[in-house]
């Protein structure tokens, strides 16, 4: 009865970081699958931490104190820069699990993101 146990507690302990470590981008990143295969992919691995990160936006007065960090699973920066800064944000996503790239944008009614001189 223990060796059962056992065996099941390691199949849970592997099956749970497995999931974690293991990504298939073959489905949602290919652009030529339809969306909402695309997403439903993308969705199934997902953990509850990576679902929960893609609501929050850092502002860019953050960045290194998440770099710093390394710090990353997030999904969107409030921030208003050129494209080449924004693509220099859009790197960072490329370290996550998923490679989900961020949301860039700026918060113009209260004027946050944007570069005050």
């Amino acid at each position: 009865m223990i060796r059962i146990l056992t065996c099941i507690a390691s199949l849970l302990f592997v099956e749970g970081t497995t999931h974690k470590e293991m990504v298939d981008t073959s489905v949602y990143m290919d652009v030529t699958r339809p969306i909402q295969e695309r997403v439903e992919a993308l969705l199934n691995q997902m953990t509850l931490e990576e679902k929960i990160g893609q609501m929050e936006m850092m502002i860019v007065g953050n960045e290194k104190t998440i770099v710093k960090n390394k710090w990353y699973d997030f999904g969107a920066w409030i921030a208003d820069l050129e494209p080449e800064e924004c693509n220099r944000l859009q790197a960072y996503s490329e370290q996550t699990r998923l490679k989900i790239p961020y949301l860039i944008g700026a918060d113009a009614a209260h004027e946050i993101g944007r570069a005050h001189v």
